[in-house]
């Protein structure tokens, strides 16, 4: 099975551009692509074949594929509609993540999965975003996420709406102050004045991050923090590496995750295309393997073989822990237990956030009852929520 991965993610990259000869799928493989979010992208390739899925899958995909279509289209005219009526305010905004690079990268196909609508503004401008998100949209502020706790909690990334019902099938938008949570020492550029239009019939003269600034949000968001790594992600990257091949600053890149300590990350967004077999120059990668230090490139390529491996990994404390510390010195992972936020705590633990809150005392510090249990986790394979045990695997450290 492990000779099968590289011809896996080379089919993968196919998927997305319907490139290529489509192979017998057995259900073990489905389930695989179903894991890295690329499931949907198969009915226009088995049209003309469809014995070669198990008896049953022709018709789950072709479903699958249409609502995907469907939910993309909605969620795409709700960010053409939102950004034409925040800008009309006066509020500079973006999309990032899944609408901002659907019609860039997925033409041919558009059936990546976006879950949600994540819209980019100003810190002083996200009150004022929130209204006109409110009053003019009927969106509802979420009671935890909300832009009362992000003024409290330093690890929180967004405030979290909520649509109203006829917006169906987008179902939650996050407004987000900047491209990460606050961390000491991260520079995060102003991107309103390296903003481009994007370049596509139905953009309507919407505009997004820059090419740089576009691969910053993209390195940032592989820190999902108690988020297995995905597939979905590496073709993402492997994407627009290729498309902007010839344009695409790596110095200002290296130099920005240099001064912000984030080489590491941007390996982790290098070897994630590469498996998709979409290679930045040697000369990139040389630059960045030197860079990051052995313990940390054991860590990232720990999380590859595992993260990309068949079958997928379980949310286990091993594997989360070991992802985190990818992206986190060890000093970020004595932090996490000696200045624990509930939200963060519950990302990188893989725990419901009131799981969390309850695992910490009065004053905000880690109970016996959380010690106890990610000691046993780390030596058991076991995942911190109490679910059923994960295949226990070793790691790096």
């Amino acid at each position: 099975m492990r000779q099968l991965l590289p011809l896996l993610h080379r089919s993968c990259l196919g998927v997305v551009g319907g490139r290529f000869d489509p192979p017998h799928l057995s259900p073990e493989i489905l389930a695989y692509l179903e894991h890295h979010e690329l499931l949907d992208f198969l009915h226009p390739l088995y049209l003309e074949d469809p014995t070669a899925l198990p008896e049953g899958w022709p018709e789950l995909l072709a479903d699958r594929h249409r609502l995907r279509l469907l939910t993309n289209a909605l969620t795409w005219r709700a960010t053409l509609e939102l950004c034409t009526a925040l800008t009309t305010a006066g509020i500079p905004v973006v999309p990032i993540k899944g609408m901002a690079l659907l019609h860039e990268l997925y033409p041919a196909n558009q059936a990546r999965v976006c879950r949600d609508l994540d819209l980019l503004v100003v810190p002083e401008d996200l009150e004022r975003a929130g209204k006109v998100l409110i009053d003019g949209f009927g969106y509802r502020e979420d009671g935890e996420e909300s832009l009362a706790s992000l003024r409290r909690d330093d690890q929180q990334v967004h405030v979290l709406y909520h649509a109203p019902p006829e917006r169906t099938p987008l179902t939650t938008l996050d407004l987000h102050p900047a491209l990460d949570v606050a961390r000491t020492g991260l520079d995060l550029p102003d991107w309103r004045p390296r903003l481009r239009a994007l370049a596509h019939p139905r953009a309507e003269g919407l505009q997004v991050l820059s090419p740089e600034y576009t691969v910053m949000a993209l390195v940032l968001n592989l820190r999902r923090l108690g988020k297995v790594v995905s597939f979905k992600h590496g073709l993402d990257l492997a994407l627009f590496f290729s498309l902007h091949r010839d344009t695409l600053d790596w110095d200002e890149l290296l130099c920005w995750t240099a001064e912000n300590n984030l080489r590491a990350n941007l390996l982790l967004a290098v070897e994630l295309a590469a498996r998709a077999e979409v290679r930045v120059s040697r000369a990139v990668e040389r630059q960045l393997r030197r860079a990051v230090s052995l313990p940390r490139r054991q860590y990232l390529e720990f999380v590859l073989e595992r993260g990309f491996a068949l079958p997928p990994p379980g949310m286990n404390a091993q594997f989360l822990l070991t992802q985190f510390l990818v992206h986190e010195r060890w000093g970020g992972l004595l932090d996490l237990f000696l200045r624990p936020s509930p939200l963060r705590l519950a990302k990188v633990l893989g725990l419901p956030r009131q799981e969390a809150v309850r695992l910490l005392d009065g004053r905000g510090r880690p109970t016996p009852e959380l010690i106890v249990r990610v000691l046993s986790a780390l030596r058991s394979g076991r995942d911190l929520s109490n679910r059923s045990a994960a295949q226990r695997r070793g790691t790096p450290w």
